[in-house]
């Protein structure tokens, strides 16, 4: 080979060798793209880790916590967090993890160059009342000093208009008087609330509503919640009727308030002239407790019913159990061995047949006899019971 073939020959294995160890330090040191982020999808670890992350970037946070202090339960509240670019590459954000769906970042998805700044968006949207609340959301950077900032909000979340208190309790009544009973309802939000209509569930039900004096703001105190700017005094009244046991009602208020209607809930017992006795139950509260029994056995129960005579015998019929599919029975005889001074006792038996669905029942099962009694011509009881 001649000496100008040999020359050539290293030449090109110089560049050959040159291009390779190029090749090779361009593959040592990859350009790593971050991992695209949806603005409705968050990380749940940093995608900037590792060789994302830049020594370059710098994330710089004015402040990471906001008070929204008290806000309306449906209202929906939001405050912008500023991210600036101090360093000389671009700073990338992304979404991470949020401590509930109420909390809703909006990250830009656009990198921040070096001396600007992106506005992080945090909205909170109450899905339930709060005495106090405080959440957090994690934005992730390719900052490799600050991979995470966590950015947190915190107030009280207050149902508007609010009933205090919440429900209309008249306790024990007795079925032959007039009972009363009163609430009252305000809004921290709107000054111009008005009460446009009203409805009962229950024709014995009657309302009135008057608003707030001037007397009743001054005597307004409650830490917890916001001061009313506007204010009404419900009042309730039961008219009497021939009804015993238990009762449940709802009062509906028809507002111009934009989170609509307000239903206050009626909670009480009739005292009727046939008295139950049992160890079992509550008369403030019409309950009587089953306790705890196996699916396959059902249970029965017998309670004493006295009254004072009305010139026949106490007889029951078209009984009917709420919710209806658990077929809950009850028979009633007399006791004719018992010789009280105007006086009658009667056995009332509650039978819940074998089968019943296991569970431990909070909504109680409401049980509802017909009588024949001119003064009670219903009897209800609510049952108190574990399955298992």
């Amino acid at each position: 080979m001649s000496m100008k073939a040999m020359l050539g020959a290293v030449i090109t294995l110089i560049l050959a060798v040159g291009g390779v160890a190029l090749l090779t330090s361009a593959k040592s040191r990859p350009v790593v793209e971050p991992t695209p982020v949806s603005k409705d999808d968050m990380q749940l670890t940093n995608p900037f880790e590792g060789a994302a992350a830049s020594k370059d970037a710098k994330v710089k946070v004015d402040e990471t916590h906001f008070e929204f202090d008290r806000m309306g339960l449906g209202d929906s509240m939001s405050h912008e967090f500023v991210f600036t670019n101090t360093g000389t590459a671009p700073l990338l954000l992304a979404k991470g993890p949020m401590q509930c769906k109420c909390t809703m970042p909006t990250v830009s998805q656009e990198p921040i160059v070096p001396g600007q700044s992106a506005k992080i968006t945090l909205t909170w949207k109450p899905e339930a009342a709060s005495k106090d609340f405080q959440k957090t959301a994690v934005i992730w950077t390719n900052d490799a000093d600050r991979p995470r900032v966590e950015l947190s909000i915190h107030g009280a979340v207050a149902p508007d208009p609010a009933v205090l208190p919440g429900m209309f309790s008249v306790g024990n009544v007795r079925w032959s008087h007039e009972s009363t009973a009163e609430v009252n309802m305000v809004s921290a939000m709107m000054k111009d609330l008005l009460i446009t209509e009203v409805k009962t569930s229950d024709p014995e039900l009657q309302v009135e509503f008057e608003p707030w004096t001037d007397k009743d703001f001054t005597a307004w105190v409650d830490p917890d919640m916001a001061s009313p700017v506007a204010g009404y005094r419900i009042r309730l009244k039961l008219l009497p009727v021939n009804k015993n046991g238990p009762f449940r009602g709802l009062v509906t208020l028809k507002t111009n308030h934009k989170n609509g209607d307000v239903t206050i809930p009626i909670d009480g017992v009739r005292v009727g002239p046939i008295l139950i006795q049992h160890t079992n139950y509550q008369q403030t509260k019409g309950e009587l407790n089953l306790g705890r029994f196996k699916s396959d056995a059902g249970k029965e129960l017998t309670v004493k019913a006295f009254l004072q005579p009305f010139g026949q015998d106490l007889q029951i019929s078209g009984v009917e159990c709420d919710p209806r599919h658990l077929k809950i029975a009850a028979t009633l005889q007399k006791n004719t061995a018992f010789k009280g001074e105007n006086r009658e006792l009667y056995d009332l038996t509650i039978q819940v047949p074998p089968g019943v669905p296991k569970g431990g029942y909070p909504n109680m099962p409401v049980l509802r006899m017909k009588t024949n009694h001119p003064d009670a011509p219903e009897l209800t009881l609510k049952l108190q019971m574990v399955v298992q």
